[in-house]
């Protein structure tokens, strides 16, 4: 629908039709094939929620988007049709939204000035714009160096084709023997997915979503990506290099891997909401479902949330450079965790204290050697982290000590996502899978990759176990199934 083409009344009906709509329950629409998000509240949320600065949407109709962005943001909204203005204020009050500007322009000239935006959002817009690339070019000249873009949209814009498996067409495949099924969709899991594909294996990656890598908001060490490449930005080009390959993707949750002698029966259960039970056939099996860092368990987890991935770190390997010679604070959960860490991150950074937020006392061997090392400790729970833009600036302890940092890194151990194999007898090391250089477990025919497996949890090394353990793979295949004949050949011998 063009909206150039909309009479007058039209254009009023429509503005008051949206106005109503504003009340709709976001939270009740579910997201079919997504991993990340169950609803499209929650996808809203955490595409819009943590804006900061300029902001400029296009399209806002009523404002149905307003109650998602931050209260303290200097809002645009750039709406042709003037009958929305007074649903837009009334709006924009309700939700405390106190700098907002209204504009009637349109998305193929946008009333703002060149590199002045922060953040541009489109929501079902562009779909109706008159000239997309016009559009596309003016959203590039207002955003600053390094804003962004964040849009919603009812069509494929990059033309690549997941097969994308669903509730809806499980059947086509549950009677399939794969080559091969990867657990876990991360940068080790879509490695090894495209490796399976180009050596022409069939595969399916089965992914929960929120892999430990979509976290991280700049990947430092990956060898050829800017060093502010967000580890999501990473995961969506693995998943449509895969796509191009003709791989199979579900969206969902192992909760067995049962060996069966020649396969694995791997039950998956699909779907947040009405979810189901399928059962998928495979020779063999990449486990790549990795860990999840615990955080300090605050009363309000959100605050944590506003820094972990960004300042705050939870891999010194990944992000020491970073803190070098800044205040840092060191967030433990385990004595172990300070006997093991501490001392090393003073490669770093000597500026360093110990935060234990009540959970566990230190021993006053241990005690002694941090202050002989000049590191205090303290014991005190922590209120909240203090910061702004989602930089940490330091903590407040619940007795009202304010302590000032300029960068923290989280040591409280992690969740192991590897409970699907819990009835298959596997070799482990602590917490970890043991594997021989392909990546092989005890299992002859069950591969662990990434941080499930023992070694250096890094991005990079994970896609290069995915690279290792899809050859080990093929290699047996190829062994088992034999040289191709050229037939055409064999023939023309005979006659």
């Amino acid at each position: 629908m063009k909206f150039s083409n909309l009479s007058q009344i039209q254009k009023r009906l429509f503005a008051w039709g949206m106005s109503k709509a504003n009340a709709a329950d976001g939270s009740a629409i579910e997201l079919i094939d997504c991993p990340d998000y169950s609803t499209l509240a929650e996808l809203k949320q955490g595409l819009l929620g943590s804006l900061e600065g300029k902001v400029l949407e296009i399209g806002p109709g009523a404002g149905s988007n307003l109650s998602y962005y931050p209260k303290n943001i200097d809002w645009i909204g750039v709406e042709p049709n003037l009958f929305m203005h007074q649903y837009l204020e009334q709006e924009a009050d309700s939700q405390g939204l106190k700098k907002i500007r209204l504009s009637p322009g349109s998305a193929e000239k946008l009333p703002v000035e060149n590199n002045s935006i922060d953040s541009v959002v489109s929501t079902h817009v562009l779909c109706s714009v008159s000239n997309i690339d016009h559009s596309l070019q003016e959203i590039k000249r207002i955003l600053k160096p390094g804003g962004s873009f964040i849009f919603l949209e009812h069509n494929n814009l990059n033309g690549v084709k997941i097969m994308q498996l669903s509730k809806n067409n499980l059947q086509e495949k549950v009677d399939q023997v794969y080559d091969v099924i990867v657990i876990g969709g991360g940068a080790g899991g879509l490695s090894a997915g495209i490796y399976l594909q180009r050596y022409r294996l069939s595969s399916l990656i089965i992914d929960k979503g929120k892999a430990r890598s979509f976290w991280m908001q700049e990947l430092h060490n990956y060898l050829g990506l800017p060093p502010d490449t967000p580890g999501r930005v990473l995961l969506q080009r693995g998943k449509e290099h895969y796509g191009s390959l003709d791989g199979d993707f579900l969206n969902g949750f192992v909760e067995d891997v049962t060996d069966e002698g020649e396969t694995f029966a791997v039950k998956v259960k699909v779907g947040r909401q009405n979810s189901i039970d399928a059962v998928f056939r495979t020779k063999y099996l990449i486990a790549a479902s990795g860990i999840i860092d615990h955080l300090p368990p605050l009363d309000d987890m959100r605050n944590v949330y506003d820094y972990a991935g960004y300042n705050l770190h939870v891999c010194m390997v990944c992000d020491g450079y970073e803190m070098i010679d800044k205040k840092c604070g060191f967030f433990a959960g385990s004595e172990v965790a300070i006997e093991e860490m501490v001392f090393n991150l003073s490669w770093f950074t000597p500026y360093i204290t110990i935060f234990t937020h009540g959970v566990f006392s230190v021993s006053e061997p241990l005690k002694t050697k941090l202050r002989e090392h000049g590191y205090p400790v303290r014991e005190t729970p922590i209120q909240q982290f203090l910061g702004k833009n989602h930089q940490m600036t330091g903590v407040e302890l619940t007795d009202g000590t304010i302590i000032e940092l300029e960068t923290g890194l989280i040591s409280m151990g992690s969740h192991y996502h590897n409970t699907y194999l819990k009835g298959i007898n596997l070799e482990l090391q602590g917490n970890n899978l043991v594997t021989d250089k392909m990546c092989r477990t005890s299992h002859p025919r069950i591969f662990a990759i990434g941080d499930l497996k023992v070694g250096l949890n890094q991005v990079i090394i994970a896609a290069g176990d995915g690279a290792l353990a899809a050859t080990a793979i093929w290699r047996e295949i190829r062994r088992e199934v034999g040289a191709r004949p050229w037939l055409e050949n064999l023939y023309n011998h005979i006659d």
